[in-house]
This record gives C-alpha cells, sequence and structure tokens, in this order.
C-alpha cells in the first residue's frame, strides 16, 4: 500500500497534508486525491519518458533549487529568497509552491499563517497562494493590533527612561545643592534663613501659592531642597555664587 501511495504521489495523483497540533506534533495525514495528475507537480513536466532518457546536461554548474544538508529545509530560490521550509509541508509541495508562485509570495502567505495560526496551516497556505488572496482582513487586524502593542510598548520603554534620567538629574541638583549649602559659613547660612521671603521664591521661577509651604523650616539644619534653590537664587542675585568655586 505504501508504495502504491508513494507512486501516486510521485506522479501527482496524490498530494500529503501533513496535520499537527498548536504543540507541532502530528495528528493525522489528509490526502487530496486527483482525477488527472496534478498539473503544478513539477516533477511530470520534467521526468523524461521512460524510453527517452534525460541526456542533457544542466543549464548552470549549481542549480537555483539546493536543500542545505544540515537541516533539509532551507531553499534557495530563484529570486535569491532564502527560506526555511514548515515542518507542515512536504519537500515535493514546498519545492512546487516556491516554483509557481515564487519565495516572495510564500514568504508573505507564511507570514499570514504566523499571525493568525490556521488549525490547518497546509491548507491555509494551499488555498491562499492557488486562489490568490490578497491580505485577510483577520490578518490585517492581526497585524495593526500587534503593531500597535508594539508602539504602546516603546512608549512605555521611552516613558520609563525619560522617568529614570528625570531622577538621575535631580539627584544631581539636589547633591550640588546641599554642597553649595555645607560650603557656606554659618553666618551667612543664619542670614539666608532670616532673609528669605516670598518676593525671592516668586523671583526664582515658583508659584507664590507655594511660598508657605517653600518657606515654612520645620528643621533648619536639614533645609528643603526648593528652599536651597530659593536661597541659592538669592545668593546669585547679589552676585555670590559657591564658596572657592565657579557658579
Amino acid at each position: 500500500m505504501r508504495a502504491g501511495l508513494r507512486e501516486l504521489k510521485e506522479e501527482g495523483y496524490i498530494q500529503e497534508v501533513i496535520v499537527r497540533n498548536e504543540r507541532g506534533q502530528i495528528i493525522k495525514h489528509e490526502y487530496i486525491v486527483f482525477e488527472a495528475p496534478d498539473p503544478e507537480n513539477p516533477d511530470l513536466d520534467e521526468r523524461p519518458l521512460p524510453d527517452f532518457p534525460d541526456l542533457t546536461k544542466p543549464d548552470t554548474a549549481n542549480p537555483p533549487l539546493l536543500i542545505n544538508k544540515e537541516t533539509n529545509e532551507k531553499i534557495h530560490t530563484n529570486d535569491k529568497c532564502v527560506l526555511n521550509k514548515p515542518d507542515f509541508l512536504s519537500q515535493t509541495t514546498w519545492r512546487r509552491f516556491l516554483k509557481r508562485y515564487g519565495g516572495e509570495r510564500v514568504q508573505e502567505v507564511l507570514g499570514w499563517v504566523a499571525i493568525i495560526q490556521p488549525e490547518n496551516p497546509a491548507g491555509y497556505v494551499t488555498m491562499a497562494l492557488k486562489d490568490g488572496w490578497i491580505e485577510p482582513a483577520t490578518v490585517r487586524q492581526a497585524r495593526v493590533k500587534r503593531a500597535q502593542a508594539e508602539q504602546a510598548a516603546q512608549a512605555q520603554r521611552q516613558a520609563q527612561a525619560e522617568a529614570e534620567a528625570l531622577k538621575a538629574r535631580q539627584a544631581q541638583e539636589l547633591e550640588v545643592l546641599y554642597a553649595w549649602w555645607t560650603h557656606l559659613a554659618p553666618e551667612i547660612q543664619d542670614r539666608l534663613r532670616e532673609t528669605v521671603g516670598v518676593d525671592d521664591v516668586v523671583r526664582a521661577g515658583l508659584s507664590a501659592f507655594v511660598a508657605p509651604t517653600i518657606l515654612m523650616q520645620p528643621d533648619p539644619t536639614q533645609p528643603s531642597p526648593l528652599w536651597l534653590k530659593v536661597a541659592r537664587h538669592k545668593m546669585q542675585e547679589q552676585g555670590m555664587g559657591i564658596p572657592g568655586r565657579g557658579d
């Protein structure tokens, strides 16, 4: 029986389709039976007649169809497109599709399969190629959703990077402020605590509404970053900077 099926497949009367589950395991083998030999079978128009063997030499030293000996799946097509054969297609069907429809078209349809993951990928690819499908709506919608998800993820990564950069800048600015404050003489620190007011808050670029909160110092030895910013701005207006170094 196996020998008969193999002969029918070679003659183009039967096309085998391997059906796999979602884990890649073979569930069953389906066969498409033709009343006449399948005209798309490349072996039919290339095999010599029994009494007239093919004696011609190949056109090139390296034929355009090559099978990688290591994986037995990678094929180079005439349009310089290198594709990996999916497990759900036989080598004969794979070669026939590449020869008839071209590597670019086959790759396009295989991309649809990767997006929507049909239950019978072999049958889906066969119908899509033979019937000349354009991109189905389900594929287009899935592709758009995936693109939107990638854009959202990219925007989230960018926002996170910006937040981390802002946090680093704020930490650096805070370090500079406290370094400036500790370099001040105690009498200058006391004078700033007494003289910094609402007008200084406004001139430092802050709102007068937050001035009471900024000016309130529960612990004079540990001034808040905003108060330090206002005090530093006040000293800069008076022509004074960080003692011992340029400002």
